[in-house]
C-alpha cells in the first residue's frame, strides 16, 4: 500500500528543514518517504509487507506537520492512543473570508486565550492553520476538543463550550 500526502509549500520547508524529521519519521514506523517538491506531495511506502498501519500513522505525522503542528508536536501520533482530528472550517459556515476569519477569531480568543483554555482543558495541542482547526490528543480528548470547537463555529457562546468541556471532562 502507498500513501500520498498533499502539504502546502511553506510546511513543507518545516519538514524538510532538519534531516532528523523525515529519519526519524521513517525509523519510527519502518517506511521510507519520497518528497515530491513540485507537486508538493509526499509518498508514504512500506519497508515491510503488512505494515499498513505503520504507514498510516507515518501519514497522520506528515498531515499534522502540513496542516501546522511542529515535528515534536506531530510525533505524539506515534504513540498508542493519539489521534489527528483535522475540522473543515468551511464545511460550518462557508467560504466568506470575513466570516472565515471572524469565527478563526473566536476559536483563537485574545492573545490565543480560548485556544489555549480548550487545550489545556481537554488535554490536547490545537493548531489552527489556514481554513482549519487541527487537534492532536488521546482519542477521547481529541473528540471532546473537536465538539468544543464545533459548538464554537455553530456561534455558542465560550462560557457554553467551557462548560461543555468540563461536563465531557468529567466523564473521561
Amino acid at each position: 500500500m502507498v500513501a500520498h500526502v498533499k502539504i502546502p509549500k511553506e510546511r513543507l520547508r518545516v519538514l524538510l528543514a532538519g534531516k532528523d524529521t523525515v529519519q526519524n519519521i521513517e525509523a519510527a514506523t519502518h517506511t521510507k518517504l519520497e518528497v515530491n517538491r513540485d507537486t508538493e506531495e509526499v509518498e508514504i511506502l512500506e519497508q515491510e509487507k503488512g505494515n499498513a498501519f505503520e504507514e498510516l500513522r507515518a501519514a497522520d505525522v506528515v498531515k499534522a506537520i502540513g496542516r501546522g503542528f511542529v515535528a515534536k508536536t506531530a510525533f505524539r501520533l506515534l504513540e498508542e492512543d493519539a489521534i489527528l482530528v483535522v475540522i473543515d472550517i468551511t464545511e460550518f459556515i462557508g467560504k466568506k473570508k470575513n466570516t472565515i476569519e471572524r469565527i478563526k477569531g473566536r476559536i483563537i480568543g485574545t492573545h490565543g486565550k480560548s485556544k489555549r483554555r480548550i487545550a489545556d482543558m481537554t488535554n490536547t495541542d490545537i493548531v489552527v492553520y489556514g481554513k482549519t482547526v487541527s487537534i492532536i490528543g488521546k482519542a477521547e480528548n481529541a473528540l471532546l476538543a473537536q465538539k468544543a470547537i464545533e459548538t464554537l463555529c455553530n456561534g455558542s457562546m465560550h462560557s457554553t463550550v467551557f462548560r461543555i468541556i468540563e461536563r465531557g471532562a468529567g466523564k473521561l
